[in-house]
């Protein structure tokens, strides 16, 4: 049982956390659609981590904003002294693709986006979680679905997939609402 305490997250600092959400709707580019509905996720998130006692003032919202206004909010967010912060959730509602999330005018990588809170660069979080979700697709492909047998049992199993777990720095949480191409 002492074990299993080890390896949760203090809760206990005086403020509960730095939530930033980016919400793009509008693009400048033709090629990306109007996003509607995202109004609602946002007011749906900021709701839930007020109920969850995080402060106003911490919860902030980001509309339509260009890659380097991201860059720029998440910088400013990486320097602020995280030591009273128990963590840092950050959601990105928008247009994407594989490996990239859109600003209003063009993409970013993910990797670049969770890179501003490693370690050597924002040393307060270090050792507390880091929450990065993506409401974005991930690709062009269309989910056809699948036929549906009952008590349909595969002759044979594939024992390896050749999936491998992406490595992230650690305290790291990467979570995407769409699979891989979708």
């Amino acid at each position: 049982m002492e074990e299993a305490r080890a390896h949760r997250y203090s809760m206990k600092n005086p403020k509960k956390g730095i939530v930033l959400i980016f919400n793009n709707t509008n693009f400048h580019s033709s090629s990306l659609p109007t996003r509607h509905g995202s109004d609602a996720d946002e007011e749906s998130m900021r709701k839930l981590f007020r109920v969850m006692d995080f402060e106003a003032d911490d919860i902030r919202i980001r509309r339509d904003v260009s890659v380097n206004e991201m860059k720029r909010e998440l910088a400013e967010v990486s320097r602020l002294d995280h030591t009273d912060y128990n963590c840092l959730v950050c959601f990105i509602l928008s247009h994407g693709e594989d490996g990239y999330v859109h600003g209003t005018d063009g993409k970013m990588a993910v990797t670049d986006i969770t890179s501003f809170f490693q370690g050597n660069r924002c040393p307060t979080l270090n050792g507390k979680p880091k929450l990065f979700f993506f409401q974005a697709c991930r690709g062009t492909k269309f989910d056809e679905g699948v036929d549906y047998v009952d008590s349909c049992v595969p002759d044979q199993v594939q024992e390896n997939l050749g999936f491998a777990i992406p490595q992230y720095e650690p305290d790291f949480l990467i979570a995407y609402s769409s699979v891989q191409g979708m």
